[in-house]
């Protein structure tokens, strides 16, 4: 399918813009039976994304994190490219006025991520991969750090409550890394690996591509398997200068 990316990016920077940072820090949401959160910037950035992407590709089909499983079903069975939405990842944040959330998109083309964008609407910054074109940051390639860090000096994004017990014990009882952190939106941690300082080890293409793709059709626990998402990753000590463990992955760049 043939994808205009000025068209994309100013679609997520309007629902951005007019649906998610008006009601920052003004909504107290209501929780799922997953225990996570649901407001209704959740809900209405998610129609208005879908409604703006089924008329701009009218023979794709959308599948949302906050559509119903009878909806879901329906969009993963349809044969057709597939579009993929977090409408709001980090939502926790973005109800308790924590500036770190943001909206996810992928394109699954005959069960292939093919495409793959995160926009955070508060520094506007809007991260892309395809297959066709390295990975951007507003338009800009992504340039690697060429540093080596040992990984006793790295600092670590860990979600832990997405970890096993046994793994996360470990982790808190004996770290390989220097220090830890956990942000509250797995779609940014993945991009600011790829396209910030402390990311280095890997071309910004591939490190892109891992972090915007895996969290971007990353919707729920079900959809795993089908996109082959990968639950494990290795990493030697002299990857990079941070790695994320969270969400069943374990990365570093």
């Amino acid at each position: 399918m043939n994808i205009d990316q000025d068209a994309l990016h100013g679609l997520m920077r309007s629902v951005g813009r007019e649906q998610l940072v008006p009601r920052f820090a003004r909504l107290a949401g209501s929780l799922k039976a997953d225990g996570s959160l649901l407001t209704e910037a959740d809900l209405a950035a998610q129609q208005a994304l879908a409604k703006a992407l089924l008329r701009l590709y009218p023979g794709s089909v959308v599948l949302g994190e906050e559509m119903s499983a009878s909806e879901q079903a329906h969009g993963l069975g349809a044969g057709r490219p597939l579009w993929c939405l977090d409408p709001l990842d980090g939502t926790r944040n973005f109800s308790a006025g924590i500036p770190y959330f943001s909206i996810s998109i992928a394109l699954l083309e005959g069960g292939r991520v093919t495409l793959a964008a995160v926009y955070d609407p508060l520094r506007d910054e809007l991260f892309h991969a395809d297959r066709s074109s390295e990975a951007l940051l507003n338009g800009a390639a992504l340039q690697p750090r060429t540093e080596a860090y040992e990984l006793q000096q790295s600092i670590a994004l860990v979600d832990f409550k997405r970890l096993p017990p046994g793994l996360a014990t470990r982790l808190v009882s004996a770290p390989p890394y220097q220090s830890q952190r956990s942000f509250g939106s797995v779609a940014l941690d993945w991009c600011w690996l790829a396209g910030r300082p402390a990311g280095a080890g890997v071309s910004a293409w591939s490190g892109a591509l891992m972090g915007l793709c895996r969290r971007a059709v990353y919707l729920s626990a079900q959809w795993r398997p089908l996109l082959h998402i990968r639950r494990r990753a290795r990493f030697s000590p002299s990857a990079g200068g941070a790695f994320l463990c969270g969400g069943g992955h374990a990365g570093a760049v």
